[in-house]
């Protein structure tokens, strides 16, 4: 999940709003310089007309439920022994893949370039929803990854509905036997999420289903974005959502390219 600036908010991002997974239908500027958002059901469904309409101070923080990512490696070969290699990380700026060592080296043959896009959706879950005692890792239809999560807190990745309920009741046990004898409150659930020694807000205790999407396609370097850093929200969305470029048929892998073709990487970055 990934917190912005309301100023920074797009039609079709998806937020947490109160709890809920809200997507923007619509934005609109205020005289007052504060920002009107038209909030609707990320799942298409029915919206109360008293909540759909939600005013942001351009400064105000917003989470983003749904985190849209695109990076890309560069896989090559060398030309006398043929042997093949590519970017061990993945990168996220443009102007790096375009200035990356195998485009400016004479003996490599850059072979594909590969796009990732990635989608992070993060949705509030109820307890009774979790995978029952015993029950494996979750996978999406199309084969995307699904794990657990507190939300601003706890292990980063619950894989199963088991872990989960291990991890809230070990914070139980340590508020139960420690805290609450400390602070003299009554020994019972509801007074953990009141807690500022187990949780800053209630609303850390609430686990998140966490589903992970992932698309790759070949393209070629005039078709990366016409920019030089690493995309922000919304560009990634429209690069996400938007029908993948064309790759272009090509007899023969694309040969190394002059460096002078290429921006020199921005000095400290």
């Amino acid at each position: 999940m990934q917190y912005t600036e309301a100023q920074h908010l797009f039609a079709g991002a998806t937020v947490l709003h109160e709890l809920a997974p809200l997507r923007v239908a619509e934005l609109t500027s205020r005289p007052d310089g504060d920002l009107a958002a038209l909030l609707v059901p990320a799942d298409g469904g029915p919206a109360d007309g008293a909540t759909r309409l939600r005013v942001f101070d351009p400064k105000d923080g917003v989470l983003l439920s749904t985190e849209h990512t695109v990076s890309w490696t560069v896989h090559y070969q060398e030309r006398a022994y043929r042997r093949p290699g590519y970017t061990s990380t993945e990168l996220r700026a443009p102007y790096v893949v375009r200035s990356h060592w195998p485009f400016k080296t004479p003996h490599v043959v850059v072979t594909r370039l590969v796009e990732h896009h990635r989608t992070i959706a993060a949705v509030p879950i109820a307890l009774t929803d979790l995978p029952g005692p015993g029950e494996a890792c979750e996978v999406t239809p199309e084969g995307g990854k699904v794990f657990y999560r507190r939300l601003n807190g706890g292990p980063g990745v619950l894989r199963t509905g088991d872990e989960v309920r291990s991890h809230l009741a070990h914070l139980q046990n340590v508020h139960d036997g420690e805290h609450c004898r400390l602070m003299r409150l009554p020994v019972h659930a509801p007074e953990m999420g009141r807690c500022r020694m187990c949780v800053l807000h209630p609303s850390e205790l609430t686990v998140l289903r966490v589903t992970v999407s992932e698309s790759n396609y070949d393209i070629d370097v005039e078709d990366l974005p016409d920019c030089d850093y690493a995309l922000a929200p919304e560009a990634a969305f429209n690069r996400v959502t938007e029908p993948p470029v064309p790759q272009s048929r090509r007899s023969a892998p694309r040969r190394s390219q002059s460096s002078a073709l290429f921006p020199p990487a921005v000095a400290g970055l």
